[in-house]
């Protein structure tokens, strides 16, 4: 619940600051991006979106007992289920794993969603969300899809 709060209110604030329309569906849109970490920022900027997605936030959420969570939500107008989320949430893994920040982060979520356009930004329209509670168990230079469990979509 928290998670989904988190989502809304960012969701709220970049809807604020305008949208691109998806070429997907022009009833549904891609917030304006909001906070990106900037310790994120230079690991999870390597991962090249599809054309018409975006990087809507990324954050630290509090500390964890022996690290941090991260959370990256995006906007890809492509993404519809678990299954289409599975391949871009391993490669923001992957980039994670082999930074200088990897030892610190405990859980990773990714999500991807559009907002109804002409609406005030609460109404999530795909949302689908990935999460791994255990990052530091995996091995994810060698893949991954299957290390996520599903939140939604």
């Amino acid at each position: 619940m928290k998670r989904t709060a988190t989502a809304i209110a960012l969701t709220a604030a970049a809807l604020a600051l305008g949208g691109c329309s998806s070429d997907a569906d022009s009833s549904y849109t891609c917030p304006s991006p909001g906070s990106i970490d900037p310790e994120l920022a230079a690991t999870i900027s390597s991962v090249q979106l599809s054309d018409g997605a975006s990087l809507l936030a990324s954050i630290w959420i509090g500390s964890e007992p022996e690290g941090y969570a991260a959370t990256i939500d995006i906007c890809d107008p492509s993404v519809k289920s678990a299954d289409d989320l599975r391949p871009i949430a391993t490669e923001y893994a992957q980039a994670l794993n082999v930074s200088p920040i990897a030892e610190q982060v405990r859980r990773l979520t990714v999500a991807s969603y559009q907002i109804i356009a002409g609406t005030d930004g609460t109404d999530l329209i795909n949302l689908v969300e990935l999460s791994n509670s255990a990052f530091q168990l995996y091995p994810w230079d060698d893949g991954g899809d299957y290390f996520w469990k599903v939140v939604a979509g």
